[in-house]
């Protein structure tokens, strides 16, 4: 995990390709280091498979599947994960029960409220970005 001050690196896992591309201009514009983005439950084990983020925002719904097996292997290997969602939360698996969650449509300010928490909670809290790394260019 990384805990020095260089950018914290987030994997974004999200299928529908303008809000990729919105949290990817979010996030980096905010002092992010951004992984991906990629689109399917394929794409995401590959890219686990050769990085290890410091978190992950995770789509539920990816195509024509779910995003568990990511789940799965996030949480084998302590990677914390905020869950985003257009679907209703009381839908959404028990297991999903106390995951940061975030409902589709979400403003920055909760996606990134919900990061710092997932991150706060990992076994080794790293430097968070506070959003001010905009004045420091």
């Amino acid at each position: 995990m990384n805990t020095g001050s260089a950018r914290l690196r987030v994997l974004v896992v999200e299928n529908e390709p303008s809000n990729a591309e919105l949290l990817l201009l979010q996030l980096q514009g905010n002092g992010w280091h951004v992984l991906g983005p990629v689109g399917t439950v394929r794409g995401a084990m590959a890219l686990l498979a050769k990085e290890t983020p410091d978190a992950v925002v995770l789509d539920y719904r990816l195509d024509d599947q779910t995003a568990e097996p990511v789940a799965d292997l996030l949480e084998a290997h302590g990677i914390p994960y905020v869950l985003a969602t257009g679907s209703i939360p009381a839908f959404l698996p028990e297991r999903f029960a106390n995951t940061p969650l975030l409902v589709k449509p979400y403003f920055y300010e909760a996606l990134a409220e919900a990061l710092r928490g997932c991150l706060e909670l990992a076994p080794i809290a790293p430097t968070l970005p506070t959003g001010d790394e905009k004045s420091k260019r």
